[in-house]
């Protein structure tokens, strides 16, 4: 399917602010329920009035594009978009933002995506709204963004709805106002849109702009996550494996980690690589959790960095490989990895309170350079090792 039809890009460019970090209240519930679905936004090319020329233009720029002459179907598109054909600004604005067709050019990407949106393109807007806020365009000018993403909210557009909600979430290109990120969120979640629910989970749980309702909550959360959100999968993870909001549900709250983990939430895997080790909601399985490590590990969890190199170390679900868990340790702290991540795998290795460490001097290492990095609970182990007397 050509991107002047639907496009991959649309729904990367529309999906990139992301979702906010949640932190769980600890307050009352409220019964309530997030929105049901309604029909979906208008289908692209149903707005805007163009003229015949400029529909002519449109076609000739559509095969083009199908026969792979990217830069005639750019300059087409552009002359279409000139002409008044609102489709063909928000693709010519893909063509120059993504230099498909010819060079990038983020000034006229920025102005075709304008145009259709004033045009009345709401999937323009989107786009306009997400280049305003990419460096790689020009100038960042967030009251724009915001601007933008309003327009598009008003014409329909469930991901921007979402996206001026959390805008008006972050204070972001404005006030902050959290009556207005609902009102938003609740139009895009309504319609769809996976962040415009992580942010009525948002607002819920922590009791911003309403009351705290970890039940309706909990509902946004299971909503977004049934969307794609990985966030709000590995938030609704830990609701129902602690029971906020709802009833315990171990075994459900393995099937939101996983969801969680496969979209790309590393806590989402370590957290279910922790369940198979333990046997939580499920059967104990070790070559799972050590997998589920693994990934967290590759995705930047340092805790799961950590699990990973105790079970390949103890040959736990898996064959012992002490030197591939020495070398976890020295390429996790090598690739710019987070002090504490060093730190900790350092506490790891050079451990002595559960038996003889694994590793006492590379442990030393990775804690004290943790230390001189400014991590203080490493420096405390250092100094405790130290004491500690020699063998």
């Amino acid at each position: 399917m050509v991107r002047s039809q639907v496009g991959t890009f649309w729904r990367r460019a529309f999906a990139a602010i992301g979702s906010s970090v949640v932190v769980l209240a600890t307050t009352a519930t409220f019964a309530q329920t997030p929105p049901a679905a309604q029909p979906p936004a208008p289908a692209i090319g149903s707005v805007g009035q163009t003229n015949a020329a400029a529909d002519a233009i449109h076609r000739r720029a559509r095969a083009s594009e199908t026969s792979g002459d990217l830069a005639t179907a750019r300059r087409l598109f552009a002359e279409a978009c000139d002409a008044g054909k609102a489709q063909s600004c928000g693709v010519a604005g893909d063509f120059f933002a993504e230099g498909d067709g010819g060079p990038v050019n983020g000034a006229e990407a920025r102005r075709f995506l304008v145009r259709g949106c004033t045009l009345g393109f709401a999937q323009s807007c989107g786009l306009a709204g997400f280049h305003m806020r990419n460096p790689r365009m020009g100038a960042v000018d967030l009251v724009q963004a915001r601007g933008n993403y309003q327009k598009g909210c008003e014409l329909g557009n469930a991901t921007a709805c979402g996206n001026l909600a959390l805008m008006h979430y972050s204070g972001e290109g404005g006030t902050r106002d959290y009556a207005a990120a609902i009102r938003y969120a609740t139009l895009g979640c309504t319609n769809n849109s996976d962040n415009a629910c992580a942010i009525l989970g948002n607002t819920a749980v922590n009791g911003l702009g309403r009351a705290v309702d970890l039940a309706f909550a909990r509902a946004s959360f299971e909503r977004a996550c049934n969307l794609r959100n990985a966030s709000s999968c590995e938030t609704l993870g830990i609701m129902q494996v602690t029971g906020r909001g709802g009833i315990e549900d171990d075994p459900q709250g393995r099937i939101s980690y996983a969801k969680g983990c496969a979209l790309g939430a590393a806590a989402s895997c370590r957290y279910l690589g922790s369940m198979h080790f333990s046997g939580e909601g499920g059967a104990v399985d070790k070559a799972k959790a050590r997998e589920f490590y693994s990934s967290a590990c590759r995705l930047g969890n340092g805790e799961g960095c950590r699990s990973q190199l105790i079970l390949m170390y103890d040959g736990e679900g898996g064959p012992k490989d002490t030197a591939g868990a020495m070398a976890l340790a020295d390429r996790t702290c090598v690739n710019n990895s987070p002090k504490e991540v060093c730190g900790w795998l350092g506490y790891t290795l050079a451990r002595t309170d559960l038996g003889p460490p694994i590793s006492a001097g590379r442990g030393r290492a990775l804690a004290n350079g943790a230390c001189i990095l400014g991590h203080q609970p490493s420096c405390t182990f250092v100094r405790e090792l130290d004491q500690q007397p020699r063998r």
